[in-house]
């Protein structure tokens, strides 16, 4: 019997299409997408509320939940409910079935990463990106998680009306007509330059809401209709004498919006090590203090050492392991005075014995060399006083094994500026666009702060930095030249200035305290 009912429901919708009117071409796709829409709800009414329950259960075999309801909460906010409610169940379905047919490959990889230095991803990648990246952007509904430079998205040439359509083959020529001619429009309205970042966000934020956009008699021409958008009456998007192609208009206008700031939704991720120098090669040092002495008070007189000159990594860490506490044989480290040539002023050399052996013909030389490892950051006028600073801090060395650093810093040389090591280690900076309408929501921010919670190894810190449009620019100027210069490997010098500004940017951003 159901089956029966089904061909019957069938037959009637057919013979609806059958019966539409052909010569109204402005029409005739709403016609065909009503009738068959009526047609699939007659025949199964709760398909995707069954399919959305079945993932669900699928999901929570692996202990994860979909988060369901803050994006449809936050969709709704953002685009309205008549949006949502349109094709929201349909988009989610979409986000859980790849979530779950790619489950495998996000759980193994979840620590992975790609390779910066193979030859450019292909736009449509997804899975050239960090396993992290992809899986947020499942649970946040991200569409265009590729990496591209999204400042570009928004000047004229990635501003492509045509892009910004839905299937726009199958577009009538009057629906393409009207569409390039409210463009125009629109282009005016959308601030491509961002000297505005107010305005682009409310542009963002309320062009997505048709009831924003007005139809106005115009006074001089009888009959003609303008289009406005009510933040912006100044301006008109488009006239034209049919309130029907105005009405269309605003769907236009609306869709273009909403497709904007889905195209403009993205993340970059900044692993920080990568901007490090290589190991093996002499960009590394350190600093330290050493307390004289701690009087009643709670004051202390200290010392301060800084290396003499970089080295590898490697190398500067056997270094410091001297330091604290000398080596196997009976040599520790010694602290001599120095006199500055040509100057009465006398600084406090961290020196290591090395023992030298030269065979004659009649024996065995033996002499004692000494290698520089640091010198104080203080001079004194009084060699009196530098002696006698040294002589306690050679007690210390002999009565500890072994020299009683406090205050360690390591530090790294890109392009011969100290950056703090600290930078660089187990962390990850989040970058992403503050002006698209969900990611002004403080909603979301605080969903993807969750969600980074829960998929970030522990391990790692990491800040989120939501970025204008101006800022946006400049880090992706400077990020994707630092990729390209990573990529070639040919220019190592030009590839630790962009390393470093890149390090600079980050921690502009790091001191606005914007970081989440």
């Amino acid at each position: 019997d159901t089956n029966k009912k089904i061909v019957e429901l069938a037959d009637q919708g057919l013979e609806a299409l059958v019966k539409v009117d052909h010569s109204d071409t402005t029409h005739i796709q709403g016609q065909w997408k009503q009738t068959l829409k009526e047609l699939n709800t007659n025949t199964d009414i709760r398909a995707i509320e069954r399919l959305n329950q079945v993932t669900d259960t699928m999901l929570a075999r692996y202990a994860e939940e979909f988060p369901t309801y803050v994006l449809q909460k936050i969709n709704t906010s953002c685009f309205g409910k008549h949006f949502t409610d349109e094709d929201f169940d349909q988009k989610l379905l979409y986000w859980k079935r790849k979530l779950i047919s790619n489950y495998g490959h996000l759980s193994y990889n979840r620590a992975r990463s790609f390779n910066y230095v193979e030859s450019e991803q292909k736009s449509t990648d997804v899975f050239g990106l960090p396993v992290i990246v992809q899986k947020i952007s499942l649970l946040l509904g991200i569409l265009h998680p590729e990496q591209r430079n999204l400042s570009q998205i928004m000047e004229h040439k990635e501003f492509d009306y045509e892009k910004m359509m839905d299937n726009a083959k199958e577009y009538t020529e009057k629906d393409i007509k009207l569409f390039k001619k409210l463009y125009r429009g629109m282009r005016k309205l959308v601030p491509y330059n961002a000297t505005d970042q107010t305005n682009l966000e409310t542009i963002f934020r309320l062009g997505v809401v048709a009831e924003n956009y007005i139809g106005v008699q115009k006074k001089e021409v009888k009959g003609q209709i303008e289009l406005q958008f009510k933040m912006n009456p100044e301006l008109t998007l488009m006239s034209d004498r049919s309130e029907s192609r105005i009405k269309t208009a605003k769907k236009y206008a609306v869709t273009l919006i909403k497709k904007l700031n889905e195209k403009t939704e993205g993340i970059h991720l900044l692993e920080h090590l990568l901007l490090a120098p290589p190991a093996s090669d002499p960009h590394f040092g350190y600093s330290f203090d050493v307390v004289l002495k701690v009087h009643s008070d709670g004051t202390e007189d200290r010392v301060q050492f800084k290396h003499t000159s970089p080295k590898s990594s490697m190398e500067r860490n056997q270094d410091l392991d001297f330091i604290k506490q000398g080596d196997e044989s009976r040599f520790m480290p010694e602290f001599i005075v120095q006199k500055k040539r040509h100057v009465q002023s006398y600084h406090i050399d961290l020196v290591r014995e090395v023992e030298m052996t030269k065979d004659e013909a009649y024996g065995t030389e033996r002499k004692i060399a000494y290698e520089l490892l640091a010198k104080s950051t203080d001079e004194f006028s009084d060699q009196a006083k530098a002696d006698e600073i040294a002589a306690t801090l050679n007690s210390l060395v002999t009565k500890q094994k072994g020299c009683p650093v406090s205050n360690l810093k390591y530090v790294a040389y890109l392009d011969d500026e100290e950056v703090n090591e600290s930078f660089f280690s187990f962390k990850m900076s989040f970058i992403l666009p503050s002006w698209p309408v969900r990611f002004q929501q403080e909603s979301f921010r605080i969903q993807f702060n969750n969600i980074l919670y829960q998929q970030v190894p522990i391990h790692i810190h990491y800040n989120t930095h939501w970025l204008t449009l101006p800022e946006m620019s400049e880090f992706e100027k400077a990020y994707f030249r630092w990729l390209e210069l990573l990529r070639k490997q040919d220019d190592k010098p030009q590839q630790m200035k962009a390393a470093l500004k890149q390090v600079h940017i980050i921690e502009e951003f790091q001191n606005k305290g914007d970081a989440s």
